[in-house]
């Protein structure tokens, strides 16, 4: 059993260090542009949602092998030789960035005065490790086909997001919804790497579950933006009319 233990935390590591992708700044710029663009709103996020959405519970360790957890979608949590380690969960941020970019970017005309706001909201969502076909072939094999392209195992991140269009006065306009899925492959020179730690401990800062997490909430926007495009027109009229009213 240890051997295999062993075995099991050389491959993880040995992923970790020869994979080649990483997330780059350019994940974390969504593209296509609604054609019909709304009045500038100020992009909100549902804090609560988003750090539901990523925590993963608490794990602790009584040796010295590390194991991370997250507490709040925010921390991860784990210890080494007898220290307890924080880290944070790079998820989250990633998220934040993504959709007020959509927003300022892509949904509205951006500016510094905002008649409204756009509040993004994580109905449901997380991510885990699979492919354990993968996995179990990887060990039986000491990774020869792995060498050869096979992946490791995989990050398969799956959420719902839901965003709000709200007036000046808070008045919900438009409630419009989007789901979102990817998963992402671990594997030595191709893939992105799943992190030194044990692969059932997601800390969020791996950079497969960090790419899978990006492009499942750019699937999910893509969806949302969608419908914001079909109901442009009466959204636009409606803010307007708020803001008018104020003025």
């Amino acid at each position: 059993m240890k051997n295999t233990i062993k075995i099991i935390m050389v491959l993880v590591l040995a992923t970790s260090l020869i994979s080649c992708k990483t997330v780059k700044m350019a994940d974390l710029r969504p593209e296509h542009p609604i054609s019909n663009k709304l009045p500038s709103l100020e992009p909100l996020i549902d804090m609560n949602s988003f750090e539901s959405a990523y925590s993963l519970g608490t794990t602790m360790s009584t040796d010295k092998t590390v194991s991370f957890g997250t507490w709040g979608g925010v921390i991860a949590t784990g210890t080494l030789f007898g220290q307890t380690t924080h880290v944070a969960d790079k998820r989250v941020q990633d998220a934040i960035v993504l959709f007020e970019r959509e927003i300022n970017d892509n949904i509205t005309l951006g500016g510094n005065d905002p008649i409204g706001s756009a509040v993004g909201r994580i109905i449901t969502g997380g991510s885990k490790a699979g492919g354990v076909g993968w996995f179990v072939l990887s060990v039986g094999t000491l990774m020869v086909p792995n060498l050869f392209g096979m992946p490791l195992y995989n990050y398969k991140t799956e959420l719902e997001l839901e965003v709000q269009i709200r007036d000046c006065n808070e008045r919900i306009l438009g409630r419009y919804q989007g789901y979102g899925f990817e998963r992402t492959p671990v594997a030595l020179w191709h893939g992105y790497s799943g992190g030194s730690g044990e692969i059932n401990h997601i800390t969020g800062n791996e950079e497969a579950v960090r790419k899978s997490n990006i492009e499942a909430f750019k699937m999910a926007m893509a969806d949302i933006k969608a419908k914001i495009e079909r109901d442009s027109e009466r959204l636009r009229k409606e803010l307007e009319a708020c803001n008018n009213n104020i003025e």
